[in-house]
């Protein structure tokens, strides 16, 4: 029988309380500003780049069982 683990919901202000480095003027700006361009019509979509962590080139495999 497969169970999931329980997942608390924090709340915004927790979560930034929680993590010192994170700057809530930033947070809370970034949120006005997709706001504001929400509110003229512009589309904010969220941009993920992900790439393997040596570089694009090709991917070299390595294994003892040769």
């Amino acid at each position: 029988m497969g169970t999931k683990p329980n997942v608390v919901k924090l709340q915004k202000t927790e979560i930034l309380s929680r993590n010192t480095k994170i700057d809530a003027r930033v947070v809370s700006a970034q949120a006005r500003l997709e706001r504001e361009l929400k509110g003229l019509g512009v589309e904010i979509k969220p941009e993920f780049k992900v790439e393997p962590p040596l570089g694009r080139g090709t991917t070299r495999l390595s294994s003892q069982n040769f």
